[in-house]
């Protein structure tokens, strides 16, 4: 009886080591498919990247999490040139920057100096956007949201919304 339950606690031991072990693995495999920056120590993460096609164009939304609590300026997300360090928005491999998409009455985001938010920022996207990759920057630091490989709008059903958990979209 004795040496049965020896085996028994080592089969548990065995099995909650193996456990851990897969747990953590696909943690890491979640973390290291997720967004992330050119450097290490960007102040801010991706943590949600959904497209809805909206006709022959697309409203991109991205959940940004930005760490401001070291910042002395608010960080506002513009859709034009950057106008500073305190300035964040989407570019596209070629340089050209989506317009926001908003609503009336809605205001692009503002990353508050001293704290850490978390805000959607939602941009219109043409076809050829679609094509090349898309990133988003904030002072000197820059995100990767989507690779080079193109993906074709018109494969989304209209006003449907497909969300991305990594830059290698897939549909």
């Amino acid at each position: 009886m004795c040496a049965v339950l020896k085996l028994l606690k080592r089969i548990e031991v065995r099995l909650l080591l193996l456990l851990v072990i897969v747990g953590l693995a696909l943690l890491a495999y979640k973390r290291w498919g997720r967004f992330h920056g050119e450097a290490s120590d960007a102040p801010f993460e991706i943590t949600k990247v959904e497209l809805q096609r909206d006709h022959g164009f697309g409203v991109l939304s991205l959940t940004i999490d930005y760490d401001n609590r070291d910042g002395t300026e608010d960080v506002t997300a513009v859709s034009g040139p950057a106008e500073g360090p305190a300035t964040a928005r989407l570019v596209t491999a070629s340089g050209r920057v989506p317009s926001h998409f908003f609503l009336g009455g809605e205001f692009p985001p503002v990353f508050k100096a001293g704290e850490r938010t978390t805000e959607t920022v939602r941009y219109w996207i043409e076809r050829s956007d679609l094509e090349h990759a898309l990133y988003f920057e904030s002072g000197p630091d820059r995100v990767i949201v989507k690779n080079d490989a193109p993906i074709a709008l018109d494969e989304i059903e209209n006003q449907k919304t497909v969300t991305f958990d990594s830059p290698e979209w897939k549909l």
